[in-house]
């Protein structure tokens, strides 16, 4: 699996990747954030919940789990010509 923390140190390799910069990949952050609380809440929407969300490891508010989440949507498939 990539991993934002180690590709993050080549940002010629990151680029490659994704087709943007570390800086420009850090903006888009809180949209990738945003957007993945927006699921959640959609998930979440149809069934009773007894307990507030956001136990264990603090997901998508430990920030490292969006990083990986954005990254690996952001990546691009490079197809054989």
């Amino acid at each position: 699996m990539i991993q934002h923390d180690k590709i993050a140190k080549r940002p010629r390799l990151f680029k490659t990747l994704t087709g943007l910069s570390t800086a420009g990949f850090g903006q888009l952050l809180p949209a990738f954030k945003q957007a993945w609380e927006a699921e959640l809440d959609r998930r979440d929407a149809g069934r009773l919940r007894r307990r507030r969300r956001g136990g264990g490891s603090g997901g998508c508010a430990a920030l490292g789990f969006c990083r990986q989440q954005g990254l690996t949507a952001s990546v691009r498939p490079r197809w054989p010509a």
